[in-house]
């Protein structure tokens, strides 16, 4: 074993495979969040809300508009009768109801006889084996890695390396002595064996029997066997005797053709690319991807499962719960003057989306532009 570890370190360069420059595509990919600057600034001023609306409506206790105050708006008078106190709750309710809804996509973790359990938590199996299904279809699946094998050329890599190791390693004197040696050795020791040395001395005289067994060639092996009974299994035990260097010089005539050898090899290489490919599409076939990374999948415990959801999503979902405070003050304004309020609610919504509309095709065509 310490041989082939020193000979295949040697003259199989298979870290060559792996060296040099990792590309692009291989590089540790850690995404950054998208945000911008103005999102984490309106992020803050959200978060500001459903304190103002706390203090509105403890403030409403003290203070408010009266049934007798009013607001002109183009020639409207517009009752403001309870106008803190119908702001502040209408904000409130929206963040309330968005923080309750994002709760209880992770809460409770174990379910609880009366509150039940987190929508995430109660369908960890479901989800898992979604997820695994999906990375398995469009990220791991048998067709990608094929391809990305056959792409990357790592068994041609591997081939051109067995094909250079093998013929640097019949070129390499040391090694040849060496296996010379142990080969010599480890067929002499086994040799000495009584019951090895009997059992080959029995199958030297049967083969001999069955190839010398008629005609007057055969009687006189025969007779010669019961006549010279000691010479006979004298020559037996020599020719045992001389197996370890006939063994040593079969290992230096092989040493002698390693031209032909290494030549035989390279030329059919490219039927060693096809064999490796189809080994490695065979262990593909026979590898359930999916069900592999849903196991793995599986082991993460509801606890786990929610950090990493929370830690990928937590400002996208801190920005809808805190949304909901302002909604629900836009709420509480159409419930104050449904008509006076939705008109103008309307009017910016349509604006806004033809604003929209038109940023969106002049910027397409604009990468259309430069595409050109």
């Amino acid at each position: 074993m310490n041989l082939l570890k020193k000979y295949i370190g040697r003259h199989f360069r298979f870290q060559s495979v792996f060296s040099g420059e990792v590309e692009q595509g291989n590089q540790q990919f850690k995404p950054r969040r998208k945000r911008k600057r103005s999102f984490f600034f309106f992020l803050q001023l959200l978060k500001l809300l459903p304190i103002l609306c706390a203090l509105g409506f403890g403030l409403s206790f003290f203070v408010d508009f009266s049934s007798s105050d009013e607001l002109v708006i183009v020639g409207q008078h517009l009752s403001m009768e309870a106008f803190i106190r119908m702001i502040s709750i209408s904000g409130l309710i929206g963040f309330s109801t968005n923080w309750i809804a994002i709760k209880m996509l992770f809460k409770p973790v174990f379910r609880r006889p009366i509150w039940g359990q987190g929508l995430i938590p109660a369908q960890k199996d479901r989800i898992v084996w979604q997820l695994a299904g999906g990375i398995h279809e469009h990220i791991l699946n048998e067709d990608l890695i094929r391809a990305r094998i056959a792409e990357s050329g790592i068994i041609q890599k591997v081939n051109k390396i067995l094909i250079k190791g093998v013929e640097n390693l019949l070129d390499d004197p040391e090694f040849m002595r060496e296996i010379k040696a142990i080969a010599y050795l480890q067929i002499k020791s086994t040799m000495a064996r009584e019951d090895i040395r009997e059992r080959f001395t029995s199958i030297i005289d049967e083969k001999l029997d069955a190839n010398i067994n008629s005609g007057f060639g055969g009687f006189v092996f025969q007779a010669y066997k019961k006549l010279n009974r000691k010479e006979y299994e004298a020559i037996l035990n020599n020719i045992l005797n001389r197996v370890p260097s006939v063994v040593v010089e079969i290992i230096e005539e092989v040493e002698k053709e390693t031209d032909n050898i290494t030549n035989s090899i390279k030329a059919r290489e490219a039927d060693m690319e096809s064999f490796f490919l189809r080994l490695v599409v065979d262990l593909l076939e026979h590898i359930d991807i999916r069900t592999l990374l849903s196991k793995q999948m599986a082991h993460f415990d509801e606890a786990k499962l929610e950090k990493m959801i929370w830690s990928a999503t937590n400002e996208q979902l801190l920005y809808i719960q805190y949304l909901g405070t302002l909604l629900g003050i836009l709420g509480g304004f159409l419930i104050w003057q449904p008509l006076f309020v939705g008109i103008a609610f309307v009017s910016v919504l349509l604006v806004l989306t033809s604003l929209d509309f038109i940023l969106y095709r002049i910027k397409n065509k604009n990468i259309g532009k430069r595409k050109a």
